[in-house]
């Protein structure tokens, strides 16, 4: 019995030292920082009034997204996705539209948090607006 305690024992104390030893490295390993700079980096087009720029790691993405040829006199189509996403305006002012939930002016400053696959759309108010989208995990769809 006391050999059966000791290796148990034993067994957890080198699994728990062995998976510290995996947690620190992957904290001091060295990590290379992703740098984009605005003006180095291309737009992609996504249709006549809406282009955006990215950049990802393995499980964050940020896209900037820049609408023109507002007012809007509808909405985009509403859409869905299994990401988490937040969004920023940064410039302009739209309404938001999230199923379930009441319509938002969304101005200058204004965040949105959008749960996965809560359907969502956005209406362009002011003449442009640029957002700041970020999704959890990446959203390899934007990358094809």
């Amino acid at each position: 019995m006391f050999k059966l305690l000791f290796s148990i024992l034993f067994g957890v104390i080198v699994f728990n030292v062995s998976h510290i030893k995996t947690i620190f490295k992957r904290f001091l390993s060295k990590v290379d920082m992703k740098i984009l700079k605005f003006e180095d980096a291309s737009y992609i087009t996504v249709n006549a009034r809406t282009k955006r720029k990215l950049i990802h790691t393995a499980n964050l993405m940020t896209v900037i997204v820049d609408f023109t040829d507002g007012p809007w006199s509808e909405q985009d189509p509403l859409h869905n996705h299994p990401h988490e996403q937040i969004t920023a305006i940064v410039e302009g002012e739209v309404i938001f539209y999230l199923e379930g939930e009441e319509a938002q002016l969304l101005k200058t400053g204004d965040m949105i948090a959008i749960p996965p696959y809560q359907k969502h759309a956005i209406k362009l108010i002011s003449k442009t607006a640029r957002l700041i989208d970020t999704f959890t995990p990446v959203r390899e769809d934007f990358l094809k």
